[in-house]
C-alpha cells in the first residue's frame, strides 16, 4: 500500500490522504519504506508559492485542485 498526503492549492490547510496499491517495481528501480518524514520550513514554502514557482507541476494528482508538498525524509531500500 502505497499513502500519499494530498494538499488543497487554494487552502494549504486542507489536506487528505490517498492510498493506492502498491504496483510492480521495475528492474532498474527500487522501493523505500519511510522511516520518517517531516515538512518544514521549505515544504511551506514550495506549497505556498507552488503556482509562482512551478512546483506543483512536479507533483501532480488526479485532482488538479490537489497536489503534493515535498518534505525531507529518511526510508530504507526494500
Amino acid at each position: 500500500m502505497t499513502s500519499t498526503l494530498a494538499v488543497d492549492r487554494g487552502d494549504l490547510h486542507r489536506t487528505h490522504w490517498i492510498c493506492t496499491a502498491s504496483v510492480a517495481v521495475a528492474a532498474c528501480a527500487v522501493r523505500l519504506t519511510i522511516d520518517a518524514f517531516a515538512l518544514t520550513s521549505n515544504s511551506i514554502t514550495y506549497a505556498a508559492f507552488g503556482d509562482v514557482m512551478n512546483c506543483w507541476k512536479f507533483f501532480p494528482t488526479v485532482d488538479a485542485r490537489m497536489s503534493y508538498a515535498p518534505v525531507w525524509g529518511f526510508g530504507n531500500v526494500v
